[in-house]
């Protein structure tokens, strides 16, 4: 993904975080930084332990429920009810 996708993609956080009146974390920089990343559809335990561990499994998904919300993921549940996600805006 370009460098240049990436900033508009954190930017949009940034100000949707504004509007919702929340805080742009750190955390949130970090997981949205994993998830684009992602070539294809992951559920939040795997994002969680592809980034290691470094942030909790219900940081990562009040996280996703919050970029879900923005617009910037989509989400889609598995038959067994596996929520699984990916980044919702493409490259041009």
């Amino acid at each position: 993904m370009r460098i240049a996708l990436q900033e508009d993609i954190h930017r949009l956080l940034q100000d949707y975080c504004i509007e919702q009146q929340l805080q742009y974390s750190r955390k949130r920089h970090i997981i949205l930084d994993q998830i684009l990343l992602q070539k294809d559809w992951i559920d939040a335990v795997d994002l969680w332990i592809s980034m290691k561990r470094t942030v909790s499994v219900s940081c990562i998904y009040q996280t996703l429920r919050l970029f879900v919300s923005a617009g910037i993921v989509e989400k889609k549940m598995k038959e067994d009810r596996t929520k699984l996600f990916r980044i919702a805006i493409k490259p041009d």
